[in-house]
């Protein structure tokens, strides 16, 4: 049921196969990707009001078992949700989660009133790139395996939009228009400025580094700032305990993003094989399991897969094996 999956996603339950189709399936109508990017903010409501989402979602998954999302016992997977299922779901979480959905409840109820805004999608695949300009002027740069999306022309009062894994802004200054970027965890809003904001679903941690200018960042859904953030500071914000911290970045230049630069800052293996994964479309595999918390700290310019493999182990030694074919990579060795 793609609902549960909806939950199991923004609860960072899911699996990443989970995830993928999700992904997949939302990205077939902007209907459903809506009904998720109210989701997102609205759970964020819901927990920083402390309900308890965790057993919110077994209660979920037993009524939808009673009252089926849909009239039909065997529902097509790419359907069109109707505003009368929409509120079936938006009820069943009221009743879940409580009054903190009461607003996601009226949203979707008043939806049918409210004019259809013409959305645009820009996503890479892993081991792509994209530089995308938006209709303000604004410049993005996207990582690997991420996605961005926003209306065809932006409201009067504010530019919004959404956005999944790593995406590298230099936002045009207009003080009279904010420019807001929502992720399945935080929303960033500056005027101008160059900065880099981090959030793969199901990944632990969220980050906002700032290149120049200044950011105000708070929790989806929220209405008070978690932290103003200036040039050379970043956030890092963690998902599943719901605590930030920020960290002065020595080197933050524009150019770390665009020419794609790979920067494991104190990272254990397991993260770096997580990143290399994306940025190289490859499978990474640790047949060594203490390999995995090993950790690195290095740069790196655009190279090849095995240059990069080739450098860490200079730091420290393991073997690895690249099936070029199959897109796998084969980690052993001593655990550190």
């Amino acid at each position: 049921m793609q609902e549960e999956s909806m939950i199991r996603v923004l609860l960072g339950k899911a699996s990443e196969e989970e995830a993928r189709q999700l992904a997949e399936w939302l990205a077939t109508d902007a209907a459903y990707q809506a009904i998720f990017d109210q989701l997102s903010i609205s759970l964020q409501q819901a927990s920083a009001q402390k309900y308890d989402t965790a057993t919110g979602l077994e209660k979920l998954r037993s009524r939808l078992q009673q009252e089926k999302f849909a009239e039909s016992d065997s529902i097509p997977i790419y359907y069109r949700p109707t505003y009368k299922q929409i509120f079936r779901l938006a009820a069943s979480m009221l009743i879940v989660l409580g009054a903190g959905w009461l607003g996601l409840v009226w949203y979707w109820a008043s939806a049918s009133h409210k004019p259809s805004v013409a959305m645009m999608e820009i996503k890479t695949m892993r081991g792509e790139r994209k530089q995308v300009t938006l209709p303000d002027g604004s410049q993005l740069w996207l990582s690997a395996a991420s996605k961005i999306r926003f209306p065809r022309s932006f409201q009067e009062n504010k530019r919004e939009v959404f956005m999944e894994g790593e995406v590298f802004f230099k936002v045009s200054h207009n003080k009279k228009k904010p420019f807001i970027i929502h992720t399945d965890t935080l929303q960033v809003q500056v005027l101008g400025t160059s900065f880099v904001v981090r959030s793969y679903l199901n990944h632990p941690k969220a980050t906002v580094t700032v290149a120049t200018g200044k950011v105000a960042v708070s929790l989806a859904g929220a209405s008070h700032k978690m932290a103003t953030l200036t040039a050379s500071q970043s956030l890092i914000f963690h998902k599943n305990t719901q605590q930030s911290s920020i960290t002065s970045e020595l080197n933050v230049a524009e150019n770390r993003w665009k020419e794609g630069r790979l920067v494991f800052d104190k990272l254990t293996f397991a993260e770096i094989a997580a990143e290399l994964e994306r940025y190289y479309d490859v499978k990474i595999v640790f047949a060594t399991p203490e390999l995995a918390q090993c950790v690195f700290k290095a740069t790196f310019k655009p190279m090849h897969l095995e240059q990069i493999l080739q450098v860490l182990q200079q730091t420290k030694p393991f073997h690895y094996e690249h099936n070029r074919q199959n897109k796998k990579v084969i980690l052993s060795g001593k655990g550190c």
